[in-house]
């Protein structure tokens, strides 16, 4: 599928927060790839004042008078650069200059670099933390920051100088819930609403929420390396397999016997700890992002709050009463009461239909996510992926269109995501006819999916679920 370079306009969003003081969340530099309302003049644009935070010469000073950045020597902390993790290391270099001057001066070193690795699992990972977070300065910090940058360096506590902000699903105190009903927005734009994270860039917050975390030693460092060959998630090795999850959980339900704990085969996506409690749940760069949080599906939260559940990310095709009822039999959980959809029809049907604008973009990512395609079969998919082709929102638009690209058996046609309305309605039915036309079998037929047994679409049932869509504006600010 082709897709159009990112125009070069862009413009800098400055985000409605300003009554909570300085927010440091990281943010991205990406052209097109926050999720913003499409009521919004320009919603498909590039970062915010709170980029440079992470992103920039962040330690930089500014002239109050000109406006002018001054340089701080020796403290220049670039975007993932050494100072960043390491901390200020001006006079480490000095020292090892001389050295090389003056090989007499050799000896323990005076002075040294922090190595994130030699920290605990939490002081290391708030050194991640530091751009991985949602927080704001205390108050007496937020004139600091602003002439001479962050007061926090690597090996310090982190939230000395910050407070961390919390949903209050996951901190119930009384100053949590008090935050959350200030801005409710601010709090939709990170997190779900059974507080898991939602925005990217707030992996510290979900990893410090779990139990992994709180009562065990798991950190960021127990899965990723800042100098290991993966460019994109920077993991270990293992970190992406279940091998840093059974380093504690050693139980033989959780390794040699784990079929009969996940009730799929040993080798199979299903038995991935990583799959059912890390599910993609989190948006950012045009893509689902695991969730750190670390939880097990949840009948509650699948019910009551809307949030995408590990098992329908996988069984697409299958609905949300038939996860309920998986739970309840397989892991005794309390069954809830569900709304007729979702008793009948698919959760990735009705997500990428139905569903607000937050569980449109995961959905659609999934509908090309390959355990996903192995598992729910494919070609049924998309009549309901064409409709994304021209939904309201950008980023829906071009994260469905290379998940159709991703389609085993499907030819997509070139498209352009930024499109006019008119042109993107055209490739949404151009795409319907070919699917109609290709004549290849269906592999899920039923209500569920939509498909009738002659191979047809249930026209009128998809533009019901389309009818009643959760038309709630949605913001997701990476």
């Amino acid at each position: 599928m082709k897709i159009r370079p990112f125009p070069s306009r862009s413009a800098l969003v400055f985000g409605g927060t300003a009554a909570w003081g300085l927010l440091l969340v990281s943010c991205v530099l990406v052209n097109r790839t926050v999720l913003m309302p499409p009521s919004i003049p320009g919603a498909t644009f590039v970062g915010s004042k709170d980029c440079t935070q992470c992103h920039e010469d962040i330690t930089r000073a500014f002239d109050s008078a000109t406006h002018a950045k001054l340089m701080t020597p020796g403290d220049s902390r670039k975007e993932m650069g050494c100072e960043a993790c390491h901390g200020p290391g001006e006079k480490h270099v000095n020292e090892r200059r001389t050295l090389q001057t003056d090989p007499a001066q050799n000896g323990p070193p005076a002075y040294d670099l922090i190595n994130p690795s030699k920290l605990d699992h939490r002081r290391s990972s708030e050194v991640c933390g530091q751009c991985h977070g949602a927080y704001i300065l205390r108050p007496d910090q937020s004139m600091r920051f602003a002439t001479n940058g962050p007061a926090y360096r690597p090996g310090d506590r982190l939230f000395q100088t910050r407070y961390e902000v919390k949903h209050p699903r996951v901190d119930p105190r009384p100053e949590r819930v008090a935050d959350y009903r200030r801005n409710p927005d601010f709090f939709r734009e990170q997190w779900w609403d059974d507080g898991t994270i939602l925005a990217g860039g707030r992996e510290f917050n979900g990893l410090a929420a779990s139990k992994c975390f709180t009562r065990g030693t798991l950190g960021c460092a127990t899965c990723h390396t800042m100098h290991g060959p993966d460019p994109d998630d920077q993991l270990k090795p293992a970190g992406a397999t279940p091998q840093s999850c059974i380093t504690c959980h050693t139980e033989p339900r959780f390794k040699d016997q784990i079929s009969e704990h996940t009730h799929h085969l040993k080798e199979s996506e299903g038995s991935n700890c990583l799959n059912c409690h890390m599910p993609h749940t989190t948006y950012a760069l045009f893509k689902a992002i695991r969730s750190h949080q670390i939880e097990s599906p949840s009948n509650e939260r699948l019910s009551r709050y809307g949030t995408p559940n590990a098992c329908n990310l996988c069984h697409l095709d299958k609905t949300l009463a038939w996860t309920r009822d998986n739970l309840f039999v397989q892991y005794g959980q309390k069954r809830y009461p569900l709304t007729a959809e979702q008793e009948r029809t698919s959760a990735g049907a009705l997500w990428m239909l139905q569903g607000n604008a937050a569980q449109r973009v995961i959905a659609a990512w999934h509908s090309g996510w390959k355990p996903a395609l192995q598992t729910s079969g494919t070609n049924w998919m998309t009549p309901i992926q064409a409709q994304l082709l021209s939904d309201d929102y950008a980023v829906i638009r071009r994260v469905v269109s290379g998940a159709l690209a991703k389609s085993p058996d499907f030819d997509a046609p070139a498209y352009d995501f930024m499109a006019s309305t008119e042109r993107l309605r055209g490739t949404t039915q151009q795409v319907l006819q070919k699917w109609l036309e290709s004549g290849r079998p269906k592999q899920r037929t039923g209500p569920a999916v939509l498909i009738g047994p002659d191979g047809t679409w249930n026209k009128a049932e998809l533009e019901s679920l389309l009818g009643k869509r959760d038309q709630r504006s949605i913001t997701i600010q990476e």
